[in-house]
């Protein structure tokens, strides 16, 4: 018997989309920055990229504890989804669950017509996020190559997610 499966999303993450140590003093810098650098990458206008990312994190917060925040956003004009990776040894504001500091971010983008894919992504990172242990590793790594190694695995585990 056949099983049916669902849709497999493409996800681009490259080892160099993993920014260790962004100076930022903020949460606005960090959106910023953010978005400057997925526009760098998907040719699309830092603003409107950030426009939608902002939107999001003003309905309600990102942050998920442990010192992770995981902004996230459709955008009109994507292909396919996009995943970036920075860290803030001294932490930020950002409206945490449990109070802590976030030091490790994931901007997910995905295409506005695949609203879908935004939650596989999500899906497939919370394995390794709500394990306490591989969590720490990654908020407490200044590894970039590790975080980048350790959050494809985990992509690639997954049965949603097609890596590039």
């Amino acid at each position: 018997m056949r099983k049916l499966r669902k849709s497999l999303f493409d996800v681009i993450l490259r080892e160099r989309d993993v920014h260790p140590e962004a100076g930022c003093q903020n949460q606005e810098e960090m959106l910023q920055l953010l978005s400057k650098i997925a526009a760098e990458r998907t040719d699309l206008e830092q603003q409107a990229i950030y426009h939608e990312i902002k939107l999001r994190e003003d309905q309600m917060s990102t942050a998920m504890g442990r010192g992770i925040a995981i902004p996230h956003a459709r955008v009109e004009g994507l292909e396919q989804s996009y995943i970036f990776v920075a860290q803030n040894r001294h932490g930020l504001e950002w409206d945490s669950p449990d109070g802590r500091m976030v030091r490790l971010l994931i901007l997910i983008l995905s295409p506005k017509e695949s609203p879908n894919a935004q939650i596989q992504i999500l899906q497939c990172l919370a394995n390794v996020l709500h394990n306490r242990d591989s969590a720490q590793a990654l908020v407490s790594s200044n590894d970039p190559s590790f975080i980048w190694a350790s959050l494809r695995n985990e992509l690639n585990a997954s049965r949603h997610c097609n890596i590039d």
